[in-house]
């Protein structure tokens, strides 16, 4: 290459890597706005949120992740009115799984969290780990090979030696992180790198590719299955019928321990940064609890059993005398208003009992 060509590539990198750093006054380019129904959220408004909430230094600092069964699950205006004194950042969305919240960790530590709230369930644990290069999920990093490479060898990461690359070349020049949000401000062009022909276009995205660790589902049942699964479930919800398909992935298998190594190691560095951390089990539809392996729910209670065990880590399991019945749900994966409230409400009254009373009497024995 030319050495203006190595010249601007160098320019190039060096001006994604200042706007694409943690400390770019993001709060100033994403206003806090509703964001469409999209995947692509993503790290801009993330760091937008968590820079609106980081600079509230009197407030307790809170920050919500899980997948968009957690976004549209638990509403963090309504928590922020019922819990006076707090600031919440709502950082769930869709394809968030435990692979992306190891990653992000880093900048909620820098961020000044008092909770970080995991909306999780077996669904997140018992599926295969898929490391996409995806807005909403290009917070992936080399760090988080690390405990894939654990579970699975040598081997693993020869056959994924391209999603590796991918990783390395996002860590160090941000390449995926802000298109869809630089594309809405006019940006796009700018910045954009053709790094994997699934973003090109618009909207042009495989959401769910190829597993790196586990085996993926079928993304439809055999159809008289199918219709004997919707004939029980509410009109509006047979419209949904791929969704009986993201059940039919949870199972047991190596991705199991590969994704409780990842949100263990999350935890882990959360709390030793003195961070609290609430593992909230996200509510299923009952049709998703018969389509799927028996076993995965009771093994990740049993996971966030342990988890709870460590003193910084909070669990609150889902009642099993009082299961979310499907009216409140929207699909056959995502709660309705009235579930979301109801959700919410039992979060924010584990938090209001079991843990600002702990962070308040750490506080008052600090120096």
């Amino acid at each position: 290459m030319p050495w203006a060509g190595l010249l601007a590539v160098a320019i190039v990198v060096a001006l994604d890597l200042c706007v694409a750093s943690p400390g770019f006054p993001w709060a100033s380019l994403v206003s806090r706005v509703e964001p469409e129904q999209s995947v692509y959220w993503g790290v801009t408004r993330d760091r937008a949120e968590l820079a609106r909430v980081g600079a509230q230094e009197d407030a307790i600092r809170i920050a919500v992740l899980g997948s968009s069964r957690g976004h549209t699950g638990f509403l963090h205006e309504e928590a922020e009115r019922v819990l006076p004194g707090t600031a919440i950042a709502q950082l769930s969305h869709a394809l968030q799984d435990p692979a992306t919240v190891h990653a992000l960790v880093p900048e909620l530590i820098e961020a000044g969290l008092d909770v970080v709230v995991l909306t999780m369930s077996h669904v997140d644990t018992h599926r295969p780990v898929r490391l996409e290069p995806l807005p909403a999920k290009s917070t992936a990093r080399v760090a988080t090979l690390a405990p894939l490479f654990e579970v699975a060898g040598a081997s693993w990461l020869f056959e994924n030696r391209e999603t590796a690359y991918r990783i390395a070349a996002a860590e160090l020049s941000n390449l995926y992180r802000f298109r869809d949000n630089f594309g809405r401000a006019g940006l796009n062009r700018l910045r954009e790198f053709p790094l994997d022909e699934r973003l090109e276009g618009p909207r042009r995205v495989n959401l769910l590719g190829p597993a790196a660790i586990g085996v993926g589902g079928p993304a439809r049942l055999v159809p008289e299955r199918e219709i004997e699964l919707l004939d029980e479930v509410l009109p509006h919800q047979r419209k949904w019928p791929r969704q009986l398909g993201w059940y039919r992935e949870v199972r047991d298998g190596p991705h199991v321990s590969a994704q409780a190594l990842l949100l263990a190691g999350a935890v882990d560095d959360l709390v030793a940064a003195g961070v609290a951390v609430v593992v909230a089990e996200c509510p299923i539809h009952e049709i998703g609890l018969r389509v799927q392996q028996p076993g995965a729910q009771a093994a990740f209670r049993g996971f966030a059993a342990q988890l709870g065990a460590t003193d910084g880590v909070f669990n609150l399991p889902l009642d099993p005398e009082a299961p979310y019945p499907m009216t409140d749900f929207y699909d056959l994966f995502h709660l309705n208003e009235s579930g979301a409230a109801r959700f919410t409400a039992e979060v924010v009254g584990f938090i209001a009992r079991e843990v600002l009373p702990e962070l308040r009497a750490q506080s008052r024995s600090a120096p």
